[in-house]
This record gives structure tokens, C-alpha cells and sequence, in this order.
């Protein structure tokens, strides 16, 4: 069956006809009680303050200027500085959380999971002891991309061994990916996998020296 979509403008809309401009008097004299508006409920104030804001919901930004104590400020700074793990509207409102959609739970599991490695970025250092540490983050990315080497070998060797330092480090590192919020609260907890990590980035390093130490020499020119 053929079906066929007509659209109009303010513009072409066919005019009334006859029958439809005398039916006009009677449904302006109509009251509002006798409208059935079953299909397209009406918005009212009680239900308006109970619909949840959605993920397009972007408040104005305003800024402003305060002036607080000096002691006080060092304190503010002394908490370290923070990263964002849930959907903006999640930290307007933590009850929320409640109503996690499938979109916005797998988005937080990424964020954590590389916000567990990359956090925190070298060129995001602001003071002078963030810039101290990019040394000890970059030997941390070194590490973090031997392990998944390091973990084939192990597999290979002894599957035992290797179960029980990639649960002890999994568990570690998932209570921290996925609870923490502060860079300086993530470093320290981060250290608390690193011995498990840094078994295992070992055996990776191991293995690529190994690989290159078997390549054959290339056969040297003859000449005759």
C-alpha cells in the first residue's frame, strides 16, 4: 500500500471552509473544562518539579569573585585537584545516580578505566609539585603499557602465579577507578597495585629483550 506525506506552512495551509468557520464561534465559547486533553496531558507546576533533567540540560554559568582567607585557600588547594568521572547533571544533584541510563554507566566505566592510566596528565601540571611528578607518570604510562605484554608471557610460564596478581591488582584498581575523583587520592591509591603491575611490566620488558636477543643477524656482505 502507497502512502504518501503532505507537509504545510503557515503559509500554504489549505483556507477554512464554510462549515469550519461556523464551527469556530462555538468552539471559542468552549470552556477549558470540556477539552479532552487525555492525549497531550497538561503540564502542570506538581508535575513540572518532579520531571528529571536530562543530559541536554546546560545551566547558565556565572562568574564570580571571592575573597577568603588566606589559610583557608591553602587548605581549598591542599585537597589536590579534582577530575570528572559521571555526566555533569550526576554532580548538580547526586541523587541522580539513581538514574543511571545504559549510555551514561558504560560512559563512567571508560572515564574510570582511563582515568585509572592517564590521570594525571603531564601537561595539566599547575604547581611545582605537579611538575615534580611527570618523572614518576611517565615511568607509570611505561609501565602501564608492558603489562598487557608482560601478562601473555606470564599466562605462559605460570597461570597460577599470574591469576593471583591480576586479581589482587584488579580488585585494587577497580575500587580505586571507580571511586576516586581526586588526583592525589588516586595517585596514592594507585600505589597500592603498582607492586602487582610492576611484576608484571617486568615480564614484559623481560620478554621484548628476549625477542630482540633471538633475531637473527642480518647476513653480512660478501665481496668477491
Amino acid at each position: 500500500m502507497k502512502t504518501k506525506s503532505v507537509s504545510y506552512t503557515l503559509n500554504t495551509l489549505p483556507p477554512l471552509t464554510k462549515a469550519q468557520r461556523a464551527r469556530l464561534p462555538a468552539l471559542a465559547k468552549r470552556p477549558d473544562s470540556e477539552i479532552d486533553t487525555s492525549d497531550i496531558p497538561e503540564m502542570t507546576d506538581e508535575r513540572w518539579n518532579s520531571a528529571p533533567r536530562r543530559h541536554l540540560y546546560r545551566p547558565v554559568k556565572q562568574q564570580i569573585t571571592a575573597r577568603i582567607d588566606a589559610d583557608v585557600l591553602e587548605w581549598l588547594k591542599s585537597q589536590g585537584k579534582g577530575y570528572q568521572l559521571l555526566d555533569p547533571r550526576f554532580y548538580r544533584d547526586i541523587t541522580d545516580v539513581s538514574s543511571l541510563e545504559f549510555g551514561e554507566t558504560a560512559r563512567y566505566l571508560v572515564r574510570s578505566a582511563t582515568s585509572f592510566v592517564v590521570v594525571p596528565l603531564p601537561w595539566d601540571g599547575q604547581s611545582a609539585m605537579a611538575a615534580a611528578y611527570i618523572p614518576e607518570q611517565v615511568i607509570w604510562y611505561v609501565l602501564a603499557m608492558l603489562v598487557p605484554i608482560g601478562l601473555v608471557h606470564s599466562f605462559r610460564r605460570d597461570t597460577v602465579l599470574t591469576g593471583l596478581l591480576i586479581a589482587h591488582a584488579g580488585l585494587v584498581a577497580a575500587a580505586a577507578a571507580l571511586t576516586d575523583g581526586n588526583v592525589g587520592t588516586l595517585v596514592r591509591h594507585r600505589g597500592l597495585a603498582l607492586p602487582y603491575l610492576v611484576w608484571l611490566s617486568a615480564m614484559g620488558a623481560c620478554s621484548l629483550l628476549l625477542a630482540g636477543a633471538r633475531r637473527p643477524a642480518a647476513p653480512e656482505a660478501r665481496t668477491l
